[in-house]
């Protein structure tokens, strides 16, 4: 892929993907009531919307940064990837072993799809190797 595709391409996701996640985090925090009957339509809003509003503020932050400088910020790119792939996968479990309904597989699909492709989409060079072959 261009480099320079490849880079707006990035920049894209991570603007979408800050987007979603300060929304959501948002929602968590300040209508919790919304949040679970919309988001997640799992058991009563409780502390734990609140932690989840975190986590979600977290990762916004995080894609924020990684906006700014993606190749300065790399590995947080891939520090999220990771993340939300994990997160996929313990929606994923609490699918099958748990008792979180069927309709959360739409959940650990776009957690998992959002990972790798920030997985894939990380600049893998440092920022001085890139200046050094410039």
């Amino acid at each position: 892929m261009d480099p320079a595709l490849r880079g707006k391409l990035l920049r894209a996701i991570l603007g979408i993907a800050a987007l979603g996640h300060l929304v959501v985090g948002l929602s968590f925090w300040f209508v919790p009531e919304l949040a679970i009957e919309e988001i997640l339509a799992w058991g009563p809003p409780s502390g734990w919307t609140s932690v989840l509003g975190a986590y979600d503020l977290s990762v916004a932050f995080a894609l924020l940064l990684a906006f700014r400088d993606p190749v300065g910020n790399a590995g947080i790119i891939r520090f999220v990837g990771v993340l939300l792939s994990l997160h996929s996968l313990t929606h994923a479990y609490y699918i099958v072993w748990g008792d979180a309904p069927d309709r959360h597989w739409f959940v650990v699909a776009y957690l998992l799809a959002g990972g790798l492709v920030l997985l894939w989409l990380a600049p893998s060079d440092t920022p001085e190797a890139q200046r050094e072959a410039a």
